[in-house]
């Protein structure tokens, strides 16, 4: 296991943060945005201020991964998750979720993944969670 090195992420790490969302903006979402300096700080500043947590996994100050969660009453969205390319297969992503999961123990965690993402399905399935429903779109 690592040393903890889960922690919110702030405005200063934006740019760390394009850089990895920017390399897999294809998978995280269906809107297939790609972001700049400035709509990532808009969409930062606008989710921010909701139930919205940025948690970011850090070495040595550099963000290698990344996820976003919305808290709602009786569930937490495990809205994206994603790790530096040269990161992956280290267990980043497994300490993100793990976080999570612990941080909410007396609530639901769900998640979306798009069917094409596959080596997040298989990801998610190995972390426990189940596939309850497929959307046709």
């Amino acid at each position: 296991m690592f040393p903890s090195m889960i922690k919110a992420i702030e405005k200063k790490h934006l740019p760390q943060l394009i850089e990895i969302w920017n390399a897999h903006f294809e998978i995280l979402t269906s809107s297939n945005i790609e972001h700049s300096s400035h709509s990532i700080n808009k969409w930062f500043e606008s989710r921010k201020e909701g139930n919205f947590e940025y948690l970011g996994y850090f070495e040595k100050k550099e963000l290698l991964g990344f996820t976003i969660i919305e808290n709602k009453p009786n569930n937490i969205w495990l809205k994206f998750i994603a790790v530096e390319e040269t990161e992956k297969r280290k267990g980043i992503g497994s300490e993100l979720v793990n976080h999570v999961v612990s941080s909410y123990e007396d609530k639901t965690i769900k998640t979306e993944v798009l069917e094409k993402n596959r080596s997040a399905l298989e990801f998610f399935g190995k972390q426990g969670f189940q596939i309850e429903e497929y959307d046709e779109k």
